[in-house]
């Protein structure tokens, strides 16, 4: 699990706002278990950055 994946599982809405700032991140990467970061805030119901995600 990544920092970003961290953030979005703790629901650290500061953390996700920061490390989606840096113009490197790909919102659609998925991770090792074929996931992306937006279905995993959306598997854990995460309404505030599901919306930043998609803003990204």
């Amino acid at each position: 699990m990544n920092s970003l994946e961290k953030a979005i599982n703790r629901q650290e809405i500061e953390i996700v706002k920061a490390i989606l700032k840096h113009k490197d991140i790909d919102v659609n990467a998925m991770n090792e278990d074929g996931e992306t970061y937006l279905s995993f805030a959306v598997r854990i119901e995460s309404v505030k950055i599901v919306k930043m995600l998609f803003d990204k």
